[in-house]
């Protein structure tokens, strides 16, 4: 008789709790074989802007970077709708394009 060691496998749940996915491997590779064409991506962003332009607007100011003063501009992309906020000067943006900002610290806390 051979004394073989086995390993122990650590499961999904056990590392994060709760159950693990049940993904399939043909589920798997449909995953990994999907893409999103062109005018999908279009129709998204276009979509993406009138939710934008029917949110309430707020006022925000983008400082300047004193690291790169050349850098006049920041961009918000969501959902491939893209805005371009100006640094340096006081702007109307959607409450989801300011979101975004205050959460990447570009808007040091304040609105």
């Amino acid at each position: 008789m051979t004394n073989q060691k086995q390993s122990k496998v650590t499961t999904h749940a056990e590392i994060y709790g709760g159950t693990a996915p049940t993904e399939t491997p043909e589920e798997k590779q449909k995953q990994a074989n999907s893409t999103i064409t062109d005018s999908a991506l279009d129709q998204m962003a276009n979509e993406t802007g009138k939710q934008l332009a029917a949110q309430e607007k707020v006022r925000i100011m983008v400082p300047g970077d004193p690291l790169n003063p050349k850098d006049n501009s920041v961009p918000v992309c969501i959902n491939g709708y893209v805005y371009q906020v100006k640094r340096g000067v006081r702007v109307e943006v959607p409450e989801a394009v300011a979101q975004i900002l205050e959460d990447a610290g570009y808007l040091g806390g304040r609105r």
